[in-house]
């Protein structure tokens, strides 16, 4: 079975001399480089989804922020209404009353 083998492989060795096709050892350093390079993409791929995770995490948290904002000018927009509508009324009232006129806010 040696023989077999041998003279395989030198009739192996020889049409890949004459016809220019890979050779074994070629080919097992092209499937190495084949699977560093999946590795770089699956590492690179990783990267990506936690860094687009951050991403999105980030800007979902500022736009909650914004809409805490937009909330805070909100009641702050109604209180000035509110505060302006009852110091009308007061002044209304101490316009027809016996109260001394002072303004509300100095």
């Amino acid at each position: 079975m040696t023989d077999g083998i041998t003279k395989r492989e030198i009739l192996s060795s020889a049409m890949e001399y004459i016809t220019g096709l890979a050779t074994k050892q070629d080919l097992d350093r092209l499937k190495a480089a084949v699977y560093a390079k999946d590795e770089g993409i699956e590492t690179a791929a990783r990267t990506w989804r936690v860094g687009t995770s951050h991403f999105v995490t980030a800007f979902k948290l500022e736009q909650k922020r914004m809409e805490n904002i937009n909330s805070m000018l909100a009641l702050q927009g109604q209180s000035i209404h509110e505060l302006q509508a009852s110091n009308t009324f007061v002044i209304t009232l101490s316009g027809h009353s016996n109260f001394a006129h002072r303004p509300l806010l100095t």
